[in-house]
């Protein structure tokens, strides 16, 4: 979210193309931040019209635990729920 390349370039596509496909977006807080005060606009990065707020969507993880606040072996735990996760998405049973 620091990057403004990632959020006038990168993240303004994601989110055109994942309202035109329906695709899920699984957001992973890494480090703690100010996620429920991060919004974005999109198509357009300056005019929108489209708005996006980060806050709106659940995180996969506790966003009250990022992944650097938890010891290895919980992050490892973390990171084997989130192949799991992907997995059912990408292997409709």
């Amino acid at each position: 979210m620091a990057s403004e390349y990632i959020r006038k370039s990168e993240l303004p596509g994601l989110m055109s193309k994942v309202q035109l496909s329906n695709r899920p977006i699984i957001p992973i807080l890494l480090s703690p931040c100010l996620y429920d005060l991060a919004s974005f606009k999109y198509p357009d990065p300056e005019t929108g019209p489209e708005k996006f707020e980060l806050a709106a969507i659940q995180f996969f993880n506790d966003p009250n635990k990022p992944l650097s606040q938890l010891n290895p072996n919980k992050q490892d735990i973390e990171f084997v729920k989130l192949v799991k996760k992907i997995y059912q998405i990408t292997h409709p049973a």
